[in-house]
């Protein structure tokens, strides 16, 4: 997508916590300054975003409100989706799901992206480290791969380890069955 909205919002959900000013927004979003303002000003009206003055520069950042949150994790799925799902898949694969902090909406500019792998055989995932490496290209951050053989996530599910709780409590399910 390449809408001038779209462009803006990219800019900030690729760093949440930062304030950026107009001109720097401008910059990284290819945008014309006068739709920038537009935009700006509709989306601190709305809450979506945070503005603040510092001498003669007005600074914008995501907001910390559940909306926000909500356009963080839509954002980590159009990341993926952009790429392409079926380039991550991988032989033996059985599920694939966005977990952490993208899949929660809370990360920032320095989070990495958590994928994780439940296999037949964990030893298959090797298969796709180019395809990772251009993920991690394409998104501009680091891919965290976290893979489990199917028995052994089942024996730590009814264990009800703390990891794969937080797991099943915080997901998108990217492909295959049901975690």
């Amino acid at each position: 997508m390449n809408y001038p909205a779209t462009k803006l919002m990219r800019v900030l959900l690729d760093r949440p916590e930062q304030w950026l000013t107009t001109r720097e927004i401008v910059s990284k979003s290819g945008i014309s300054s006068a739709t920038a303002i537009n935009l700006l000003k509709e989306l601190v009206k709305l809450r979506i975003l945070e503005m603040r003055e510092e001498g003669v520069y007005k600074k914008y950042k995501l907001a910390e409100t559940s909306i926000a949150r909500e356009l963080k994790k839509v954002y980590a799925l159009y990341l993926v989706e952009s790429f392409g799902v079926e380039n991550l898949l991988t032989p033996g694969l059985i599920s694939l799901a966005l977990i952490g902090s993208f899949a929660s909406g809370e990360y920032d500019s320095r989070s990495d992206i958590d994928l994780l792998y439940i296999l037949s055989n964990p030893d298959e995932i090797s298969r796709i480290g180019s395809k990772i490496k251009e993920f991690e290209k394409f998104a501009g951050r680091s891919i965290q791969i976290v893979k489990f053989p199917l028995h052994e996530w089942e024996r730590k599910k009814k264990k009800k380890d703390p990891f794969i709780k937080t797991a099943l409590a915080n997901h998108f399910l990217l492909w295959g069955e049901p975690l």
